[in-house]
């Protein structure tokens, strides 16, 4: 999942993306990489860092390669 998914489920947390991620967590089958750690950790507020940073560690992390992004 990228970025703006993360993002629609933590502020709404209703709709189609909240169902989407809820089933992709519940089958274990939600993952993290880098970038995207990055850009919600540095786009949240210090009080829910932990929470979030928590939530990450839980899901399988990708690593990435240059190539990834090309």
């Amino acid at each position: 999942m990228d970025t703006s998914f993360w993002i629609e489920y933590f502020r709404k947390g209703e709709g189609d993306i909240l169902d989407q991620v809820d089933l992709l967590l519940d089958q274990d089958r939600a993952v993290i990489f880098g970038i995207v750690e990055l850009e919600i950790i540095q786009g949240i507020r210090k009080k829910e860092r932990k929470t979030i940073k928590d939530l990450f560690g839980a899901l399988l992390y990708l690593e990435t390669e240059r190539t990834d992004f090309i």
